[in-house]
């Protein structure tokens, strides 16, 4: 059995936001609702759909509603590796049958594994699934000029707009595996 965090991460910028020349590090300031309804955000088009103000407005503060960590730190900025990935529960099992043999004077075994990997998820296709990060990076400023206020695009991931903090990671590692043994053991 395993089970942990599949580790931690930061709510950044998309780009130099505090412009001192270093792009992707400074920490997210997370808005009040009424503080979403006042930021600015510039059309967007993303698979042939545009979004404009008010959609991305909207889609934002959804995405702040889903996530645990936004919705609780309001009108804070991000902590640096404050925001958490699930909990993942992980069971392997193994199956070992021996049969045995006297051959002559001396005992011989036959041995039938069965490893079976995430056998959770043999058990239910929901259990035992690796979680990926959508983004981090969740809105992209845009400077006019040094006293202006920033406008925004929403971040993008899988050629979407990002609307949940999560996605199941479709790969080896999410989905179980069987497999067989044979020995024989000899003296």
């Amino acid at each position: 059995y395993q089970g942990s965090i599949d580790g931690r991460y930061s709510y950044v910028y998309n780009g130099d936001f505090n412009r001192d020349g270093v792009s992707g590090n400074d920490l997210m300031y997370i808005p009040t609702s009424a503080e979403v309804t006042q930021m600015l955000f510039t059309n967007q088009t993303v698979n042939g759909i545009v979004y404009d103000q008010t959609a991305q407005r909207s889609l934002f503060e959804a995405f702040v509603q889903q996530d645990k960590y936004l919705r609780t730190h309001r009108g804070q900025y991000a902590e640096r590796n404050g925001a958490q990935v699930p909990w993942r529960n992980r069971v392997d099992a193994k199956f070992i049958q021996d049969i045995f043999a006297k051959v002559g004077k001396s005992r011989n075994t036959l041995q039938f594994t069965i490893d079976v990997l995430n056998f959770g998820n043999l058990l239910n296709p929901s259990w035992g699934k690796e979680k990926t990060i959508n983004a981090t990076q969740l809105l992209v400023p845009t400077f006019t000029s040094l006293t202006t206020a920033p406008t925004f695009r929403l971040a993008t991931a899988q050629g979407q707009i990002v609307t949940r903090t999560f996605r199941d990671n479709i790969s080896i590692f999410s989905t179980y595996s069987v497999q067989f043994g044979f020995r024989y053991l000899f003296n």
